[in-house]
């Protein structure tokens, strides 16, 4: 009989997930979700976020090169249609002291 109340309250705190991870079956692989690219036709707006003091560096002052750039799309919605607004912020680094 005791052996049965265990069980029956192991399964019971198994379901409300109060059981330790060694106890447990251990969970699978939790991966971050992944969208998919928005559609291509739909019309896009670009803005273009400059970094601050993009010009010069900011150590030396000698003129800063592009390393590449951040993109984030966000779908937005506009009664009866959708467009695509386009955040790019520029990465850049100095040429002289890196």
């Amino acid at each position: 009989l005791e052996d049965l109340e265990a069980q029956q309250a192991h399964a019971e705190c198994v379901m409300r997930g109060h059981v330790d991870q060694d106890e447990a079956e251990p969970p699978e692989a939790k991966r971050k979700p992944k969208r998919a690219p928005l559609p291509e036709h739909l019309p896009r707006d670009v803005i273009v976020h400059p970094a601050p003091g993009a010009d010069r560096c900011a150590a030396c002052g000698s003129a800063a090169s592009i390393l590449g750039e951040d993109v984030t799309e966000v779908l937005e919605y506009v009664p009866a249609s959708f467009r695509v607004v386009r955040h790019v912020r520029p990465k850049l680094a100095c040429t002289c002291c890196d």
